[in-house]
Formats: structure tokens, C-alpha cells, sequence
């Protein structure tokens, strides 16, 4: 089965380069960061990703942001929290 890892922060930078190693590695990715635009662009062309847009700092957004991607892969593993 694959594993998820969500990653805080993934817009940019280390965060950023840890979602493009674990896809690369097979693992699905929810990406979280506040700009919708990056985001986007690291999940482009990548069915394992999922862009997510949220404010850590609101705790309703991360709830939400993390059902979305429980949702959508099943599962999740591991936390990278970069943010």
C-alpha cells in the first residue's frame, strides 16, 4: 500500500524539495502552504499530489486541510511539519 505524507509549508524551499523527493520515492503528498499558486505548481503533472492551501495558524483550516487529504488517499502516515 502507499504511504502519504503531508507536508507543512511546501510551496517553497526545503519544503518543497521533500515533496518532489517523496513522489519521486512513490509516496503520495498533501502539500500545505497559504499560496494556492505554489502549491499547485510543485503538484503539477503529479497524480500522487495534492495541494491543499491553509493558514496553519487557524486550526479549523488544518482540520480541514487534513480531512481532505485523509480523504483523498486514504491514510496518513507520516507529518513533515515545515510550516
Amino acid at each position: 500500500m502507499t504511504k502519504t505524507i503531508v507536508i507543512t509549508g511546501a510551496g517553497s524551499g526545503i519544503g518543497k524539495a521533500t515533496a518532489q523527493t517523496f513522489l519521486a520515492a512513490g509516496w503520495n503528498v498533501g502539500l500545505i502552504g497559504r499560496r494556492a499558486e505554489t502549491l499547485e505548481k510543485v503538484a503539477e503533472g503529479q497524480d500522487a499530489a495534492l495541494a491543499v492551501p491553509c493558514d496553519v495558524a487557524d486550526e479549523s483550516q488544518v482540520g480541514a486541510a487534513f480531512d481532505r487529504i485523509a480523504e483523498r488517499f486514504d491514510r496518513i502516515d507520516t507529518l513533515f511539519n515545515n510550516a
